[in-house]
């Protein structure tokens, strides 16, 4: 918001129109950034949760799958992708050798998956493990 209001201060008050149309471009720019940046922790969030009660469940490919798309969502680096790799390795820990290989396979599949197919997907529901 400082951005924008210097932008029109630069327009209205002094004339500056050329430094004025950079600054709100920023915003712009900001603002697109900021919706990816939201909508991944958006994602990240419905699928986290899913994922770590799969892991507690012993459904490794669930798991994995739903933490691929939370992988795939997040931002790159940060305190998002710090906390989802925490979450991660805590639901690996539920994890036996055996299902610890499904969870992997799970994970691949995961990242490559589209945001409609994450979605459609995580509607399902996921049959409990007896």
């Amino acid at each position: 918001m400082l951005l924008l209001g210097k932008g029109n201060s630069m327009r209205h008050n002094y004339k500056l129109y050329g430094d004025a149309k950079v600054l709100h471009q920023r915003v712009v720019s900001l603002s697109q950034d900021m919706q990816r940046v939201e909508n991944g922790v958006g994602n990240i969030g419905a699928f986290v949760g899913p994922a770590e009660i799969a892991a507690s469940e012993r459904q490794g490919a669930c798991s994995g799958w739903l933490f691929g798309v939370a992988d795939h969502f997040a931002p790159s680096s940060g305190a998002y992708r710090d906390t989802l790799n925490e979450q991660e390795a805590r639901a690996r820990r539920n994890l036996d050798a055996a299902t610890s290989a499904t969870f992997e396979a799970g994970l691949a599949e995961g990242m490559t998956a589209t945001l409609e197919q994450a979605i459609q997907n995580a509607l399902q529901e996921v049959p409990a493990s007896p």
